[in-house]
């Protein structure tokens, strides 16, 4: 029991203990606790509280005034080598002169990786690396960070609250509330955990939420020992590919919704014109940024600095284009997709979708559409008009034996030009005076302190139409080195996020009620042509709170991957 007591695994558990007290306020910093040990005397501990302020072991050396020679120091993640805010921490136990480091994980930041270690042994102080459970308890603690840091993506959830049979709401609407008060307290503990809380502009019409995260609400459990004050809200992030919340391209347009009165809010629309308008971009700024991209790899630390967006852009997209009788035939559908933008419906996309996740950084979608017969495009306009089911394929077949075949390929970016009256979409026409930062596939424009608008190119979805693309939406948020990303929404976002494999964990809070056939379901996927097929998630983990309980699904995998593993 001693010798337990006094191991370097109970000493690390020790560290890993005051990590966790910084897990809520250290992004976009990793969370880090460290422990110094001499003789079987703890001398200091301490935990990074948040980015600007000393690191854990920083805190552990002034917990112990210094006077740490010969000692043993446990720190939960591989100390930083390189100057940010603050001093390489691998520098700071050097000058200490402490004897032995025990690392609870490597840092895969590539301005450490691997160099805190290095300087450590340069500096003839014994390395010991974390094994086994512990190893794994200490990567899962910071699992976002190392998600963004080394995807420049953030690391992104997914949350439902839903009966027994998997339903949202009912037919009417009514949802409030399904789950009890334990199931919505843990919801509010994820949103302090996230840095961006991702939604649709039809949540917005229908429930006209806030989002943001209510002290009085979390557990309290949670509370003690939380410092508040260091408690930022998530951003919020609104998937409108249309603009429908700004039909007068007006601020007052948003004055009627609570979620606009507090915080950082980015309204999420699509454009034919981003890659056009980086380009121009690119050749403007091309003389100066090559050399702050130089000073910021030097100087920046990415775990303790502001985000730096790229000012690069693709080529410029390839306009689509279709035949005349085929364009004028899908104008009528193109009508009825814009006008039934405020129902809800299961089966219908309410958000941005994507045909995959890659699907973002392409530059158009190929259109193929052959000469056919009068006939043949009134055969074409009544099976579009009609609208193909939700897992129909993107090939459009007319029984007319003249008419032709209109081929989408989904594995492409679409780019809606003025050819492409297909699947043409209500463009938003970037301002120029507005623009505030850039990406390689995004724009910002900034309209007031709390509302700025995110312009990025469309793409086709799983149900074959141009959205505002998701995985774009998702490089800006990696660009201002948001870690968690945290989606609530309704099931037409949530599926398009999974079918895309955007998500890397879901929580699904389960009351054991049954609200029937006609209520709404939590997904909206299509099904897969055989079972085996199906997406499927690797890990679960279920927690209850009292009558109901609780499904944390991670590593979520599809197809063959599935047979494989």
């Amino acid at each position: 029991m001693n010798k337990e007591k006094h191991s370097d695994s109970y000493y690390l558990k020790m560290a890993l203990a005051e990590a966790k007290k910084g897990r809520y306020t250290t992004s976009p910093n990793p969370a880090v606790g460290c422990v110094i040990v001499r003789n079987n005397k703890i001398l200091g501990m301490g935990f990074h509280h948040c980015a600007g302020q000393p690191h854990a072991e920083v805190m552990a050396l002034r917990a112990a005034n210094y006077e740490v020679e010969g000692a043993t120091c446990y720190v939960t993640l591989e100390p930083c080598s390189h100057y940010g805010r603050t001093p390489p921490c691998a520098q700071a136990l050097i000058d200490a002169k402490v004897k032995k480091v025990v690392i609870g994980s490597t840092d895969p930041n590539p301005k450490v990786a691997g160099k805190g270690i290095k300087m450590l042994l340069d500096a003839h102080i014994d390395v010991v690396k974390a094994t086994g459970k512990l190893n794994k308890e200490c990567l899962k603690l910071n699992r976002a960070f190392f998600k963004s840091i080394t995807t420049n993506r953030p690391f992104t959830i997914l949350k439902y609250g839903m009966s027994l049979d998997g339903k949202v709401a009912l037919s009417s609407n009514e949802s409030k509330w399904i789950t009890n008060d334990q199931c919505r307290a843990d919801v509010q503990r994820l949103r302090l955990w996230s840095d961006a809380v991702i939604t649709s502009y039809k949540t917005v019409l229908s429930d006209n939420p806030k989002l943001n995260v209510r002290l009085e609400d979390l557990p309290i459990k949670l509370l003690t020992g939380l410092d508040t004050t260091l408690i930022k809200q998530p951003i919020k992030v609104i998937l409108d590919s249309k603009a429908t919340l700004l039909p007068n391209k007006q601020l007052s347009d948003l004055d009627p919704f609570a979620i606009f009165t507090t915080g950082e809010n980015y309204i999420v629309v699509g454009s034919n014109d981003v890659a056009k308008s980086n380009d121009g971009a690119k050749a403007e700024k091309a003389p100066t940024s090559k050399k702050k991209k130089k000073a910021k790899a030097e100087d920046a630390c990415s775990c303790c600095s502001k985000a730096q967006l790229d000012e690069v852009a693709p080529a410029e997209p390839k306009k689509a284009s279709a035949s005349a009788s085929a364009s004028t035939s899908s104008k009528s559908t193109s009508s009825k997709s814009v006008s039934s933008g405020g129902k809800k419906s299961a089966k219908s996309s309410d958000v941005t979708q994507e045909a995959s996740a890659s699907a973002s950084t392409s530059t158009g979608a190929k259109i193929r559409a052959r000469k056919s017969t009068s006939k043949s495009t009134s055969a074409i306009s009544k099976s579009a008009s009609s609208g193909a089911s939700a897992g129909a394929k993107a090939k459009v077949k007319v029984a007319d034996k003249k008419a032709k075949e209109l081929v989408l390929d989904t594995n492409k970016s679409l780019s809606c030009g003025v050819e492409d009256e297909v699947y043409a979409q209500p463009s938003w026409k970037i301002d120029e005076s507005k623009v505030v930062a850039r990406g390689v596939d995004f724009v910002v424009e900034k309209w007031s302190d709390r509302v700025f608008i995110v312009v990025v190119p469309f793409a086709l979805g799983s149900d074959h139409k141009p959205h505002a693309s998701i995985s774009a939406a998702l490089d800006f948020l990696g660009s201002k080195d948001i870690r968690v990303a945290m989606v609530e929404a309704g099931s037409s976002l949530g599926s398009a996020f999974l079918e895309q494999g955007l998500i890397d964990e879901c929580y699904c809070y389960m009351s054991p009620m049954i609200l029937g056939l006609e209520a709404k379901s939590a997904f909206a996927i299509h099904e897969p042509a055989k079972l085996c097929n199906a997406l499927k998630f690797k890990k679960c983990k279920v927690k209850t709170f009292k009558s109901n309980f609780g499904l944390i699904l991670s590593d979520p995998i599809r197809g063959e991957q599935s047979l494989k593993r």
